[in-house]
């Protein structure tokens, strides 16, 4: 397996050609090198033919590219220019939420993907589970996008082409490829753990095309059993933009706290299947895969406009197991800048001006509370286990104790709590004297009672939908984090640690509207902004305005 780097194909890990850094160990994989003449379309483009692309990066936060701005140099992060600041006004700023916001343009409010997993019908759900769509590979598991209540942007191109466009969706995460796709894409496909390759359902295509048997030959987890992360800069670069001595968590895929990390181990096991997914080969592995689906379906070239839709998750992966501040998190975004810019490059030399390319994030991510104390600042882990034990202790004193012996929380994913329906009796009683309990926690901004959310702010409104709904919804404090002792960084507030991501474009005749330009956007204007670059009205439930304007002819 290859990756890309600046204005070339090397192997994973290698550094760029324009900044040298130690090679990874071990045997590199067999290469994915394009032809002399990969860049070039295969076919000639029907009338209308061209190719939108959009590029989510999982946790890419605002303030990433303006802390390595030094380094992208005066085209920025991937060549894309200068980042505009884009919002979610949400206090649930999850994976599944926000890929769900992006596709369609609305909150969760509106589109039913209220967090990556929820409550509903008395049990515990993930946003993608559908039995109804099981895998190719594994009948008994099954995922698909119909939590979605609206329709996504790739579904309103379906619609507006009467089904000829081409709709293709890329995702580390099988959440992120499915809730960016919707129901009617021609594929979703994502890297599964358990299996470490490249899958999809039986609700897109009866089994694997061949052009993924061959892709997944390429980007197997086979090809990396002695892959070594290794530093792609100097580590006295590195340490420019981080603290070495961050602390990071001994991450379950068992690498190791510090560079050089040991990710193959000659291990074939769903132990490196999820280590590949937490380290820069994600980002190759998504990259890959997005160029195979441009090579299998000709994108760009019929007599519709294409929508390929990728979604990077390497950082998100280092993110949460080292911290933002790790040097491993700045390896992993220069390295995604390097890789990401390669690709752009050739896409660009294959369509030229009929490529147009948007990049947003779904979220970013706090700090490890230990790193802001080391700089004075007031912030603290709220130990997940502990706040649980408040309600129980609470409600024990008030109610006696629970029918069974059991406690009274039936679900608890912060920021989402229940009660148990048949232990609580008054369950209104009980939902309040919980509440009235977790207020006493000073790392607390808002307990909020759903049930009484009406007069809330609306970036706790947006994140309610009726049959999927918590009895409470804890929202810390900045630079609180609700978790378990052992975890490391985490995200799911609305503050701007977490909320706030960079929006950027490249798209020749169009510009930022007069109306948005220096300002703030929203999450909800990346689905109307798509669907004005395809020349199509914005998927049903998308309210707001796009980002963008046509400078006409």
């Amino acid at each position: 397996m290859a990756s890309l780097s600046t204005g070339a194909w090397a192997a994973p890990g290698a550094a760029p050609a324009a900044k040298a850094g130690p090679a990874p160990a071990g045997k590199a994989p067999a290469a994915v090198a394009p032809g002399k003449t990969a860049a070039k379309a295969v076919h000639a483009p029907g009338k209308g033919g061209r190719l939108v692309l959009f590029v989510s990066i999982d946790q890419l936060r605002y303030e990433d590219l303006l802390l390595l701005r030094d380094e992208f140099g005066p085209k920025g992060f991937a060549g894309l220019g200068r980042p505009q600041q884009m919002r979610y006004l949400t206090t649930v700023t999850e994976t599944a939420a926000d890929h769900a916001t992006l596709s369609t343009g609305a909150w969760a409010d509106i589109h039913g993907v209220v967090a990556n997993k929820w409550l509903e019908d008395g049990k515990p759900r993930q946003s993608i589970d559908d039995a109804a769509c099981p895998l190719w590979d594994n009948p008994k598991d099954g995922r698909s996008a119909a939590a979605l209540r609206v329709p996504t942007v790739g579904d309103a191109l379906k619609l507006a082409s009467v089904g000829q466009s081409r709709v293709v969706t890329i995702g580390n995460k099988d959440r992120v490829a499915l809730l960016l796709g919707g129901r009617s894409a021609d594929l979703a496909l994502f890297w599964d753990d358990s299996t470490g390759q490249f899958t999809s359902t039986t609700c897109y295509t009866k089994d694997a095309p061949k052009w993924v048997e061959e892709l997944r030959k390429t980007t197997s987890a086979a090809n990396f059993l002695d892959y070594v992360w290794t530093p792609s800069r100097p580590m006295e670069t590195l340490a420019r933009y981080s603290d070495p001595e961050a602390p990071g968590v001994v991450p379950k895929s068992k690498m190791g706290e510090r560079f050089p990390h040991a990710i193959g181990q000659q291990d074939h096991t769903t132990r490196l299947f999820y280590a590949l997914r937490q380290t820069p080969v994600a980002t190759t592995l998504a990259l890959s895969a997005a160029k195979a689906a441009i090579e299998a379906y000709d994108l760009g070239n019929g007599n519709k406009p294409d929508l390929l839709m990728v979604g990077i998750a390497t950082i998100d992966g280092i993110g949460h197991m080292f911290g933002a501040h790790s040097p491993e998190r700045i390896d992993g975004l220069l390295r995604l800048h390097d890789e990401l810019g390669a690709f752009l490059t050739w896409a660009r030399a294959r369509y030229g001006d009929r490529l147009e390319i948007v990049l947003a994030a779904d979220h970013g991510v706090q700090p490890i509370p230990a790193q802001s104390q080391k700089l004075k600042l007031e912030a603290q882990v709220l130990s997940r286990d502990k706040l649980a034990a408040k309600v129980e202790d609470a409600l024990t004193k008030a109610l006696g104790t629970a029918p069974g012996g059991k406690g009274y929380i039936s679900f608890f994913d912060p920021p989402a709590l229940s009660l148990k329906r048949d232990q609580a009796g008054d369950l209104r009683r009980a939902v309040h004297l919980a509440a009235e309990a977790l207020r006493t926690e000073p790392g607390l901004w808002r307990v909020v009672e759903t049930a009484d959310a009406a007069n809330e702010p609306e970036v706790i409104r947006h994140a309610i939908y009726p049959g999927r709904v918590a009895d409470l919804l804890l929202v810390p404090r900045p630079l609180y984090m609700m978790l378990k002792d052992e975890d490391g960084a985490d995200h799911g507030s609305p503050w701007n640690d977490d909320a706030l991501v960079p929006f950027l474009f490249e798209a020749k005749g169009w510009t930022v509207r007069p109306a948005v330009r220096g300002g703030v956007l929203t999450a909800t204007q990346v689905a109307p902004t798509l669907a004005a670059l395809l020349e199509i009205s914005p998927p049903s439930a998308a309210m707001a305005d796009p980002v963008l304007e046509h400078l006409g002819e």
